[in-house]
């Protein structure tokens, strides 16, 4: 996917070379052609951002990611992005306040971390992602989720798993209890460590019942009844119910996709305050699509979907090649253009002679003879 040759760039970021960038872009134009297919318009934040301003609201997740560096013309810290996810909120809350409700909104670009991803991943990498926003309940997080199932279908993913987990659970169930700070602090070191029994040995309602949640988790066929049948706090339950409520819609209408449940999962959903969800797929280094609700302002919420493309183009299938044809040099251009209108990709050769040899060098799959496109013959050595 990238270059060899990594002596003069920083670690890492890299060069993006055919085929692999055209890869990436084919992957960016197909998951926001199935966005706009269902509504969503696209808003393309700036890269670059005031630091307070970037930082503020949801991006406050993502301030210790953020690269920062001074702007000489206002004298002010300015921040590049490091998730495009707070930019789109920050539009819908001003640019667009006035909008008509629900607003679906999609978008694609570079985001830059300072540290890459536990797994391994780029700094450098395109997120492309949707938001629904403005629309409270269970059909949009239902509607996201469909997206994200269909989005995979058009890149060629045919495996794949979507974790549901409630980030707001395990918060919700501490606090209905007065825990001391020594309490809270071992239970949450404990599900850090997905350690049950270290929840176990801990005395008090809460430990027991956050160990009930972690043992929940699995595949829905066995975790649903599980989670289901436990016993929480009344606001507490109102979020298992509503993780629930989408589960099972999400169900009636995607039969045979894989899904599982982590009640007690938060690692990664910083600002996340609702139905969360990730998506994993064999062959991946870490999730291939990340999303939920959030809260975007005190009286509204959205509901997103983000993929990252270093992870997504490790599953995702290889675009149907272009068919290429070499033209030998001295042809009338109108040769040229009348082949691209009928959807070839017409290269002029400007320095061979225009033959089977040269074609193959140039990665094209015919040479013109005679005015028309003839197959290469295959390469036996």
């Amino acid at each position: 996917m990238t270059s060899n040759d990594q002596v003069l760039l920083p670690a890492g970021l890299a060069d993006l070379l055919p085929p692999d960038a055209e890869r990436e872009e084919a992957a960016s134009r197909a998951l926001v052609d199935v966005f706009r297919s269902h509504g969503y318009e696209s808003v393309r934040p700036p890269l670059l951002e005031f630091e307070d301003t970037l930082t503020a609201g949801l991006g406050a997740a993502g301030a210790g990611s953020t690269f920062r560096l001074m702007d000489p013309h206002s004298q002010r810290m300015l921040g590049v992005r490091a998730d495009i996810t707070p930019q789109v909120a920050r539009i819908a809350t001003t640019r667009l306040a006035s909008a008509d409700r629900p607003l679906r909104l999609c978008y694609a670009g570079d985001v830059l971390r300072v540290n890459a991803s536990a797994n391994g991943g780029e700094r450098q990498v395109r997120q492309i992602g949707a938001e629904l926003i403005g629309c409270p309940g269970a059909d949009a997080d239902v509607e996201i989720l469909l997206l994200t199932i269909e989005a995979l279908g058009t890149l060629g993913v045919e495996y794949f798993t979507i974790d549901l987990t409630s980030p707001n659970l395990v918060p919700a169930v501490m606090e209905s209890f007065a825990l001391s700070s020594a309490l809270q602090s071992e239970i949450r070191d404990a599900l850090r460590r997905k350690n049950a029994s270290a929840l176990e040995n801990l005395s008090g309602d809460a430990p027991r019942i956050l160990a009930q949640l972690a043992a929940a988790a699995g595949p829905v066929e066995e975790s649903e009844g599980r989670l289901r049948s436990i016993e929480l706090p009344a606001e507490a339950a109102a979020v298992r119910d509503r993780a629930l409520d989408v589960l099972e819609r999400l169900r009636a209408q995607a039969a045979g996709v894989a899904l599982t449940l982590d009640p007690v999962e938060n690692r990664g959903f910083g600002y996340y305050a609702g139905v969360g969800f990730a998506v994993f797929a064999p062959g991946a280094r870490r999730e291939i699509a990340f999303g939920g609700r959030y809260r975007i302002s005190d009286d509204e919420t959205a509901f997103g979907v983000s993929f990252f493309t270093d992870a997504l183009l490790r599953v995702a299938s290889d675009p149907a090649s272009a068919r290429k044809v070499l033209v030998p040099r001295g042809q009338d251009p109108e040769t040229a253009a009348a082949l691209r209108r009928n959807g070839w990709v017409a290269i002029v050769d400007l320095l061979g002679p225009g033959d089977a040899e040269a074609a193959r060098r140039a990665r094209c799959s015919h040479v013109l003879q005679d005015g028309t496109p003839v197959p290469l013959a295959p390469d036996n050595d």
